[in-house]
């Protein structure tokens, strides 16, 4: 099998700020297309088939400030390169992040309405909504091959479990402060999420659903524990490294998965957000610079940035796609 490039993908990037998705050339670094999108465009996730991306229309505000709230996910056909409609989750408001079970259906969380909903996207229906019943149910992930489903809740001491088969919650794992980014290990035996109040890594076993291990990131500087401590956490593709963006710090860390006493601490842009793998280099990972303008590349191996390059007004997330 020959082997892919970085020639073969092109990167989505969704221009939270200035309310669009750009596809971006990876070779060059320049826009190849801007799709504009309705007042905010948050998350995006990419469909099991790879043809089809969902794309979470949020609100014009933020977190703790939505007043007029989205209930919208936008559909993007990826080949096309166009929004050929709409989801419309109402009464549901302020959907957020988005994840894939095992049967294709896609969960999403609305952080207002303190639900995630199961939805089906060849009919675009809402077929459950599972209650959280706690504020701040924000993001949401799968484990791998999408048998248990974990949303991180901001102002909540716990985050939920969800069985996606039975659509029931199954189980509250708790943690004081609430927690911010998520994510699951690709061999699906670890929830990686950041506390909200703390910059704090918490490692959860996903077959017991208890904390294994709460890891302090180490050189942060001391901010207000009111204020919203914005955290992304993503493992990496290889499951080596565990990486985490400090918004309000302006600071990513790279975490080694087997030691977490092994941390590396990296000087941002202003306003570091969500982090791109892709797939033709497990030793790259990309950050976008959401208040800044631009995205960077970070080199895992030297643990160094070596690149950034403008994308949009305010990226917030990304994905790599296949460019043919």
């Amino acid at each position: 099998m020959t082997k892919l490039s970085a020639g073969d993908y092109i990167l989505v990037a969704v221009d939270k700020v200035g309310c669009g998705i750009e596809f971006v050339d990876v070779q060059t670094r320049k826009s190849l297309k801007r799709l504009n999108m309705p007042s905010r465009p948050h998350e995006i996730v990419i469909a099991p088939d790879e043809a089809t991306a969902y794309v979470t229309i949020y609100g014009d505000g933020i977190y703790g400030n939505n007043v007029h709230r989205g209930h919208q996910i936008a559909i993007i056909d990826l080949k096309k390169r166009e929004v050929t409609g709409f989801i419309d989750i109402s009464p549901y408001q302020a959907p957020h992040g988005l994840t894939w079970d095992a049967n294709g259906k896609l969960w999403i969380t609305v952080d207002k309405s303190r639900h995630v909903l199961c939805v089906d996207p060849e009919t675009r229906t809402i077929e459950d909504a599972v209650a959280c019943d706690t504020d701040g149910c924000h993001w949401v992930v799968a484990t791998q091959g999408g048998k248990k489903i974990y949303t991180s809740n901001k102002d909540t001491d716990n985050l939920c479990v969800i069985d996606p088969t039975t659509r029931k919650l199954v189980k509250r794992v708790t943690v004081p402060n609430g927690t911010e980014g998520i994510d699951s290990s690709r061999n699906g035996k670890w929830i990686y999420t950041s506390d909200h109040k703390d910059p704090k890594l918490i490692v959860i076993d996903t077959h017991k659903d208890e904390i294994k291990q709460t890891i302090d990131l180490r050189g942060y500087k001391d901010i207000s524990f009111w204020e919203d401590h914005e955290m992304r956490v993503r493992t990496t593709l290889d499951d080596k490294y565990v990486v985490i963006s400090g918004y309000k710090w302006d600071v990513a860390v790279i975490v080694d998965a087997a030691a977490p006493e092994s941390q590396t601490l990296l000087q941002t842009k202003k306003g570091p957000m969500g982090f791109g793998f892709p797939p033709f280099d497990v030793n790259q990972v990309y950050l976008a610079d959401h208040d800044s303008g631009s995205i960077s590349v970070i080199d895992l191996t030297t643990k160094q940035f070596v690149e950034s390059f403008p994308c949009g007004t305010g990226v917030e997330c990304m994905e790599f796609i296949l460019a043919k």
